[in-house]
Formats: C-alpha cells, sequence, structure tokens
C-alpha cells in the first residue's frame, strides 16, 4: 500500500482527517522515495510528499514530528522547533 499512495497510509488518512497532527512516531526511513526536502533546519528536514502533497516535518533521526496539508502551519512549528 505504501507505494501505492507514496507514503504511509495511516499518515494520509491522518492529514485528510485532523488538520494538524502532532504526535510521536517510529524513525521513518527518511523519505527517499516518495517525499522531496523543502527546508532543513537547525536538524529539522521538511518534507512534502509527491503523490498525496502533505507535508511533514522530520527530527534528525528520522522521526516525524507533525504532518499536515498546511505548509503555513508546518513552516511555524518548524520556527517553533528550531527558536
Amino acid at each position: 500500500m505504501e507505494l501505492t499512495f507514496g507514503g504511509e497510509v495511516e499518515d494520509i488518512i491522518h492529514s485528510l482527517s485532523f488538520p494538524n497532527n502532532d504526535k510521536k512516531y517510529i524513525p521513518t526511513l527518511g523519505g527517499r522515495i516518495w517525499w522531496k526536502d523543502i527546508e532543513i533546519k537547525n536538524g529539522f528536514t521538511v518534507q512534502q510528499n509527491m503523490l498525496s502533497k502533505h507535508y511533514r516535518i522530520l527530527a534528525n533521526n528520522h522521526r516525524r514530528t507533525c504532518f499536515s496539508f498546511e505548509l503555513e502551519y508546518i513552516n511555524k512549528r518548524l520556527k517553533e522547533l528550531t527558536d
């Protein structure tokens, strides 16, 4: 299913169901296939899924910090995490 939807289906469903989501996640593989890096700052990486177009922030250990379809929210969270 991950190859079909370009990421974990749970993330996509949560992104559609809840506008913004912050919870603790297990580490990812870092987004080598379905994700493109948007910004890297102080050990955090903002990525966008190439299929669903939702965003996420990864910590330096590839652990998801949050995800959303709203880039404004992601930028706000990145600022909070890095300031």
